[in-house]
């Protein structure tokens, strides 16, 4: 009996150390980027082609989703093995192509990196049907690990840029990426992927001070669609203040359905500047990341 006890108490402490290895090597991972932060690029490249761009009426179908470096509903991508990361892209695609979406706003989006399964997620999801154009704004490019924000289109895509706000001790670096989206010969508009940190508030007020600075002067319309880490009232009042100073327009904050399941809030939203008008919005209800994707239908109005 004593000789059992200890076998098991023996158990106990190879688990716990374990456990603890564990911890360290996910905490670990989640600080590297801290150090890695890339620089900005301009410009940025633009990947595969269109042999068509349909465009039957004025409306502009718009999507924003954290994707969560495709680890699903792990609760990191290192504990996400290869296979079920490329069943969650795919399934991602397979909802993008339902919605039937011109533009795409991701974030936590990667290229090749070794805690994700070491294929580049952006171009996955650009191959499926149909095919898109893509562009990505790394935040994070070095020790393997090589991710940020991005745009997937069925429109031209042109001028495509990054913004990327330096890391601290606390918090890795965000951005943008931000892109010229064709809609025809005679109209465009000026589209943005943002991730916005949900921590580092003090850092966050220079970053947003940034933001709008850069997109004050920005060719108009502007539809800024992300993970703003934040609500209209709370984090800062980080939605109300970007709206304010660009003049942009959102789904009503006050009937706003919760995108991040898990605290039950709303922090990934869709602005946009006349003269485009609101025709549809909607959170959709998926299992697919910790965050709900978001679809704003807009039309060009008067």
């Amino acid at each position: 009996m004593l000789r059992a006890l200890g076998a098991r108490r023996r158990r106990r402490r190879i688990y716990a150390l374990l456990l603890a290895l564990l911890a360290g090597a996910l905490g670990f991972a989640g600080c590297l980027p801290i150090w890695i932060a890339a620089a900005p690029r301009q410009p940025l490249p633009i990947h595969g082609s269109l042999t068509s761009v349909p465009r039957p009426d004025p409306h502009l179908r718009v999507m924003t989703w954290n994707i969560a470096h495709g680890r699903g509903r792990a609760f990191h991508q290192l504990l996400a093995a290869t296979p079920r990361i490329e069943q969650t892209l795919q399934r991602i695609g397979e909802r993008i192509a339902e919605q039937r979406v011109d533009l795409v706003a991701l974030q936590e989006v990667d290229a090749a990196s070794w805690w994700s399964g070491g294929f580049d997620h952006l171009e996955r999801l650009r191959r499926a049907d149909p095919p898109r154009l893509a562009t990505r704004g790394l935040l994070a490019d070095g020790l393997g690990l090589h991710y940020g924000t991005a745009i997937l289109s069925r429109l031209p895509l042109r001028d495509a840029r990054s913004l990327v706000w330096a890391a601290g001790w606390y918090a890795p670096a965000k951005g943008a990426t931000i892109a010229r989206v064709q809609l025809s010969p005679s109209r465009a508009v000026t589209f943005v992927s943002l991730h916005l940190h949900f921590a580092a508030s003090s850092r966050r007020e220079h970053h947003l001070a940034q933001l709008i600075d850069r997109l004050a002067n920005a060719p108009r319309p502007l539809v800024v669609a992300g993970d703003f880490n934040g609500g209209w009232v709370d984090g800062a009042g980080v939605v109300a203040r970007i709206a304010e100073a660009l003049e942009l327009r959102c789904i009503d904050p006050a009937h706003s359905a919760p995108t991040h399941p898990a605290t039950g809030t709303t922090i990934d939203w869709i602005l946009w500047s006349t003269p485009l008008e609101l025709v549809d919005a909607r959170v959709l209800a998926h299992d697919l990341s910790d965050h709900r994707p978001v679809v704003v239908e807009l039309r060009w109005g008067q």
